[in-house]
């Protein structure tokens, strides 16, 4: 339960998500993928095992491969918000020390 409290990993987790580098990014591009493989094989397959090409007008049928797009929640926004709040704070709290004393 910690480790939602380091700047680092909320950091982390919330570029990997807006990246689409996470593991729910990685399952929804499996799933898509599977799918589409699918269809793939169900027009290719046949021409495929009798050792056949498929024509041009069956491949004009494939239509190409979309990856569903991403829509960042809330968490996404959260985690990059709380990161740059963070950094300014930080960023006051310098320049503050840095300032001579009068």
């Amino acid at each position: 339960a910690l480790q939602y409290l380091s700047p680092a990993l909320l950091a982390q987790r919330a570029l990997y998500r807006l990246a689409q580098a996470d593991a729910s990014a990685s399952r929804r591009f499996l799933a898509g993928a599977g799918v589409r493989l699918e269809d793939i094989s169900a027009l290719v397959g046949p021409a495929v095992i009798s050792r056949n090409r498929i024509s041009t007008a069956q491949y004009q049928t494939l239509a190409p491969y979309r990856v569903d797009e991403y829509k960042p929640g809330l968490a996404t926004l959260f985690g990059v918000i709380y990161l740059l709040l963070l950094a300014a704070l930080l960023g006051l709290v310098v320049r503050q020390s840095e300032q001579p004393a009068r």
